[in-house]
């Protein structure tokens, strides 16, 4: 159950955002029905991990010198925990707290005992106990813009304790002892639960907040991702809402960017899905800005970059027809490159209902072979579209179009340029998927931790922002997570259950207990506590 609640953690580590202002790059809203969905498939598989876990053995005698017996349980085996994860409930409650009440678990156990004294014995039993409750409390928060969570309470109040054993003389005196040490019993694995819970559980926790990209470098890059906490996260009675930087910056470049402030979005959408992820047009101009002064965002286009589906060779034949002469200048079939570099800085990516579009200056060169056989700059349209796959966003261009260009090189005769323009656009409208492949084939990872997978998204644009809604798949973080704190409170609870309880002093049963265990025996005439051990009296006890 504990590790429901660090399931839900990764709520506290989900998105991004932010400028020089409070106002975020990204907004996250996590809905109280994902945390539900979490809860109803992580406690399933918590529990059934929990049947591994081992119990010490039990030693105890009663009587004293004359008359003692040492009685000895071991190998307790749960054979049943079962927890209605329907009845489990999650509380979400402001402004930083998610409570977790699970009522009514049952827990059933085998074990086996031996005597040894007067009336040696031995045998199986089983025990259950009925009504326990578990309940637990993480409160989140921020840490110099990283996400903190912690378990702040935790209890487990065991039930009533019963005990069943087939048929023998022990069973009266198991079930005595238990009935009068029941609380002592439970106090003891309460208190060895409830502490496995938050140390482990903390513990846990820290790990998964971990792995949270509050600062990461984009590999083969120079670019890194800021996702640090401008806000929050703040917990309202149905979602809990996360405000982060969002910025993308070179990290060999300048430290402000000239991008202006982000849009302002919506936080939470009580219509929507159940993670809800707002983007603003601030992270996606922060991408091209610095990928711009990175020099990530030039390319260059050869011919095996071209898949082979595409009928298209890039050589001298090709581009004679665009700019007539080439040819002749270099050959017939002679291979060419095509660069492509926005203009350094470039146009902002504007965000409306309709999708992203940016308008901006493009260098473009011809090389053939090493040559730089023509240089252009051009006024360039450009469309784009998001695609989410997995935890990453891939911007994808959906449209390029030169509306005008300029040549400033040429080593060709004079062209058309109106010809040479329409020519090149269809080329290059053949060829996107190139470059698609080239700028935009990491994609940017979204502020979420490692297991939730969002490619089943559904994306949507709106003025200044777009936000991606999902009803994600979270295996891969229960399994993470279950395994993790399992391991954690294992062995917590093997290194207990390893070292065995013994009552070093024998419970001593007066008259009125001996009385009430065996009521064939008739009571001392006198005070002396001493019964003589006779045959009558055997007998009487075997009965």
């Amino acid at each position: 159950m504990r590790v429901q609640l660090l399931s839900l953690v990764f709520i506290v580590g989900i998105l991004s955002t932010g400028y020089a202002t409070t106002l975020p790059g990204v907004s996250t809203a996590i809905k109280e029905e994902f945390l539900v969905a979490i809860k109803d498939n992580v406690l399933p598989d918590f529990l059934s991990q929990l049947k591994n876990v081992s119990f010490p053995t039990i030693s105890f005698s009663t009587g004293s010198w004359i008359f003692k017996e040492t009685y000895t349980i071991s190998d307790v085996k749960l054979t049943q925990l079962s927890v209605n994860p329907d009845a489990a409930t999650i509380a979400l409650k402001a402004p930083n707290t998610i409570s977790v009440n699970v009522p009514n678990a049952s827990i059933e156990a085998d074990f086996h005992y031996n005597t040894h004294g007067a009336f040696g014995e031995s045998g199986n039993g089983s025990l259950s106990i009925s009504g326990t409750t578990m309940s637990f409390s993480i409160a989140v928060g921020n840490s110099n813009g990283e996400p903190t969570a912690s378990i702040s309470s935790a209890n487990v109040d065991m039930g009533d304790l019963s005990v069943d054993i087939s048929s023998g003389w022990i069973l009266k005196v198991l079930k005595f002892f238990v009935n009068t040490f029941s609380s002592l019993f439970k106090g003891i694995f309460e208190k060895q639960i409830n502490s496995a819970i938050v140390s482990k559980g903390n513990a846990a926790l820290s790990k998964a907040l971990a792995g949270f990209p509050v600062n990461e470098p984009i590999p083969d890059t120079p670019l890194a991702i800021d996702y640090s906490l401008v806000d929050g996260p703040t917990v309202a009675s149905d979602n809990i809402e996360v405000s982060v930087k969002g910025e993308i910056y070179n990290t060999k470049g300048s430290n402000a960017l000239p991008i202006g402030p982000p849009a302002k979005m919506p936080a939470y959408l009580a219509s929507g899905l159940d993670l809800q992820i707002f983007v603003s047009n601030y992270t996606i101009n922060s991408v091209l800005y610095s990928a711009t002064e990175s020099g990530v965002a030039s390319i260059s286009i050869d011919q095996t970059m071209i898949p082979a589906k595409i009928p298209v060779k890039l050589n001298t034949n090709t581009f004679d027809a665009i700019f007539p002469g080439l040819i002749a200048a270099y050959g017939d079939d002679k291979p060419c490159t095509l660069q492509i570099a926005l203009a350094n800085p470039p146009s902002k990516v504007l965000i409306d209902e309709s999708g992203m579009t940016l308008a901006t200056d493009t260098n473009i060169n011809l090389l053939v072979g090493s040559v730089v056989a023509l240089e252009l700059v051009a006024l360039t349209d450009f469309n784009g579209d998001i695609t989410v796959t997995g935890a990453k966003m891939f911007p994808t261009l959906t449209d390029a179009a030169i509306q005008s260009m300029t040549v400033t090189k040429s080593t060709v005769p004079k062209f058309n340029e109106k010809e040479a323009m329409q020519n090149l656009n269809d080329l290059i409208g053949t060829v996107k998927i190139a470059v698609d492949a080239i700028v935009f084939s990491q994609g940017v990872r979204l502020p979420i931790v490692d297991g939730i997978d969002l490619t089943d998204s559904e994306v949507t644009f709106g003025a200044g922002y777009f936000s991606i809604q999902s009803s994600p798949d979270f295996s891969g973080l229960v399994e993470d997570l279950v395994s993790g704190a399992m391991e954690g409170i294992m062995s917590d609870i093997d290194e207990f259950a390893s070292k065995p309880i013994v009552f070093e002093e024998p419970f001593e049963m007066d008259e009125s207990d001996l009385q009430e265990l065996f009521p064939n025996i008739e009571p001392a005439v006198d005070d002396e506590p001493e019964i003589a051990m006779d045959a009558t009296f055997l007998g009487d006890i075997m009965n």
